[in-house]
């Protein structure tokens, strides 16, 4: 049965995708990991219950708009990245082919490797094709 053997294929990329936001979670400082697309829906997640997911979904939907407003009407290319550091937490948001994955993680968390281990992941998740 196609449609069964397509429901396979798709669980057995969700599931790597999965495999990929947990290992994330293991960096010291990451509290949650989230897949979302443009308009801030959650696709996947793997998120602490301590946070809201569908705030911090839409909020980094919010964001994403915002930044790639701002980078449209300056002229600077497509957006890749964004950081958000305050007080009391950090949020990545790293483009994939998919949507963004966002990642949120203690103030004082290491930044360099944070942003690296983003990078690995992203990488990783856009060499899944849905």
């Amino acid at each position: 049965n196609k449609v069964s053997y397509l429901n396979f294929v798709k669980s057995r990329k969700v599931r790597k995708m999965e495999r990929i936001l947990s290992e994330l979670n293991r960096v010291p400082g990451i509290h949650g990991t989230l897949i979302v697309g443009k308009d801030g829906i959650v696709i996947l997640s793997d998120i602490s219950d301590e946070i809201d997911e569908e705030e911090v979904s839409a909020l980094a939907g919010s964001l994403i708009l915002s930044a790639e407003k701002i980078s449209r009407k300056l002229g600077q290319g497509e957006l890749k990245t964004i950081t958000v550091e305050t007080n009391k937490c950090k949020w990545f948001i790293q483009h994939i082919n998919i949507g963004f994955l966002v990642a949120v993680a203690d103030a004082d968390s290491n930044l360099g490797l944070l942003r690296v281990e983003l990078r690995d992941a992203a990488v990783k998740l856009n060499n899944i094709t849905l």
